[in-house]
């Protein structure tokens, strides 16, 4: 039995997309959308010209992301800090509390 011969295939009825699944894997084998249409050779060369530019976006909005989050957690931690010296006889919650 070939690979072709043993998928099913599944049809959204929104967007009529084509996912090919294979049930031995249950994974998917390859999917159709039927709006995709057939890219010139510019318009693909574009793209991949435009993937450092992109990479470096989301590297500086992950950087931007992660900037204050030391701080975040510094304060958290202080808050802690003083919350336990204000009270320093009580336990502090254990897992087995929030059954």
């Amino acid at each position: 039995m070939t690979d072709h011969e043993r998928l099913f295939t599944i049809t959204c009825e929104c967007c009529e997309a084509k996912i090919h699944v294979d049930p031995v894997t249950k994974s998917i084998f390859y999917t159709e959308h039927p709006d995709m249409k057939q890219r010139s050779f510019e318009e693909v060369i574009k793209d991949v010209k435009s993937v450092p530019v992109r990479a470096a976006e989301k590297f500086q909005k992950g950087l931007e992301d992660e900037e204050g989050k030391e701080a975040r957690l510094d304060q958290l931690f202080k808050d802690a800090k003083k919350k336990a010296e204000e009270n320093p006889d009580e336990k502090p919650p254990s897992i087995w509390d929030y059954r």
